[in-house]
């Protein structure tokens, strides 16, 4: 087993045959034990290392995170690749920006995930098994939110109300059939909902996402969209593979730039588009 640390005012990496060895616990701001073959941690590890402030547990065999685990100083926090079910309803790291849990096994997440993270900017949890978001997660900070390869089946209801700071959201390869008609992601610039079920869009998607720049929804089976797609700053969109006929005649998106219909029947432009 090798773990890689670092400590305070000090660039070197010191190596550790194990993470009971590491000396002068209380002033290591990093530790990487990845690609070992761990199956636990300990359950005080927070408070050995009060001052950590990245760790990374990456591609082992974690099969659970301890309890109660506290990282009062913990920024980011990288557990992919483990066999992870579950992860603690109580986690207490204030101060965490990024955190990454994709890869696991995880069939779902706290009902009040989000409550310890106030400071979250970055959530990866792709590639598990989630069939449902927790309804009332509340990352106020979170920018990028990525879910993509699980087994969702819906998005709850009022989607971004808790996280209005969202500007990234990757939902591709899940069940989706349909998006909240209330989704509410003011701040979103690109979002990936391709590769699901999607039938249809919200009447008012461009209301409901107003920045939006990036917009893939190919390989869906949508067979329309909505009469008042009008996005003002959409620079690109992609629905290729569908089940699409027509365009809206009102079409209406003024900075378009990349353009893609492909795998639908849709052969002509409508009269009054806007790119």
């Amino acid at each position: 087993m090798v773990v890689i640390v670092k400590y305070i005012n000090d660039p070197t990496e010191y190596t550790f045959d194990t993470i009971k060895k590491i000396k002068n616990k209380k002033n290591v701001i990093y530790i990487n034990c990845c690609y070992n073959k761990l199956t636990s941690l300990q359950k005080n590890i927070g408070v050995r290392f009060p001052n950590l402030q990245e760790f990374k547990c990456y591609n082992n065999k974690l099969t659970s995170l301890p309890e109660n685990i506290n990282f009062p100083n913990l920024q980011i926090f990288e557990c992919g690749g483990n066999q992870l079910t579950s992860l603690p309803d109580t986690m207490h790291i204030p101060n965490l920006c990024y955190f990454d849990c994709s890869y696991n096994k995880l069939t779902s997440l706290p009902d009040n995930f989000g409550m310890n993270f106030p400071n979250l900017q970055t959530f990866n949890c792709s590639d598990n098994k989630l069939i449902l978001l927790p309804k009332n997660m509340n990352l106020p900070n979170l920018q990028n939110f990525y879910c993509r390869n699980n087994e969702i089946t819906s998005l709850p209801d009022n989607f971004g109300m808790n996280f209005p700071n969202l500007q990234i959201f990757s939902c591709w390869g899940n069940q989706l059939s349909s998006l909240p008609e209330n989704m509410n992601c003011p701040e979103l610039l690109a979002f990936y909902c391709n590769h699901n079920q999607l039938t249809l869009l919200p009447e008012n998607i461009a209301i409901l996402l107003p920045k939006l720049q990036i917009f893939m929804c190919y390989v869906n089976n949508l067979g329309s969209l909505p009469a008042n797609f009008n996005f003002q700053n959409l620079k690109q969109f992609n629905y290729c593979n569908n089940k699409l006929t027509s365009l809206p005649n009102n079409m209406n998106c003024p900075a378009l730039k990349e353009f893609c219909c492909s795998g639908n029947v849709t052969e002509l432009f409508p009269q009054n588009y806007g790119f």
